[in-house]
Parts: C-alpha cells; structure tokens; sequence
C-alpha cells in the first residue's frame, strides 16, 4: 500500500513537473519574443485560456494569476532573448535539460522511498 501511494505522489509532482516545463518551453519558444514587438507578446498571453480539462482542477483565479505573472516577467524574457539572440535557441534545450534532471530526481526520490518502506516492512519484532 504504501509502495503504491509514494509511486502515486511521484507520478502526480512528475505530472505536475512536466506541465510547468512544457509551458516554459512554450513561453521561452514563441517567437514574438524576438520579433521585438512586446504589444505582440502581451495579445498572445491574454489570449490564453484555461484548457477544459484542466478547469474543474485549477481555479480560474489561479490561472488569472499566472497569466499577470507571465504578462510581468514579459519584458525580461524579451530582453534576455534579444540581448542574447545565439543563447535564444539553447533555452529551449535547458529548460528541457532541467526538466530531464529533474525527472530523474523524482524518479530516484521514489525508488529510495520505495527501498526505504521495503527495508522497514522487513523488521517487524516479534513479541
């Protein structure tokens, strides 16, 4: 039972891991940002809309929240990838690079607590 609920937590933040890494490469990847055009960049965010699957588990406040978070860290992203236009095409690969570490992370996170309820499950004393 509890190999099961350790390997459902892992799954779950390893979800949770790579939706935040697929909209960083999304976010990283559009090509407004080097377009120069940040009236560009602000249309495309607010056009965002909360996936139907995805509404009865996040609040729409939430979502609204992350969209003004995006929206302010707008010009730094579009400063960072027009000031380094060569780097503009590795931050594509890093944030897969992170997503990648981090994932195996989890994995051995979840694999040492699995081994740890194993080893304990192991040494019940008899009375």
């Amino acid at each position: 039972m509890m190999h099961a609920l350790i390997w459902s937590v892992v799954a779950v933040l390893l979800a949770c891991w790579s939706l935040l890494s697929w909209a960083a490469h999304a976010l990283v990847s559009w090509p407004g940002w080097r377009a120069g055009n940040p009236a560009a960049g602000s249309a495309w965010i607010e056009q965002l809309v909360l996936p139907a699957g995805l509404a009865p588990w996040l609040p729409a406040a939430a979502f609204e929240t992350f969209k003004s978070a995006i929206l302010a860290s707008g010009p730094l992203l579009e400063g960072i990838v027009g000031w380094l236009p060569i780097a503009a095409a590795w931050i594509v690969t890093a944030v897969w690079v992170v997503w990648a570490l981090g994932s195996v992370i989890l994995l051995v996170l979840g694999a040492l607590g699995s081994g740890l309820v194993a080893a304990f499950a192991g040494k019940k004393t008899r009375p």
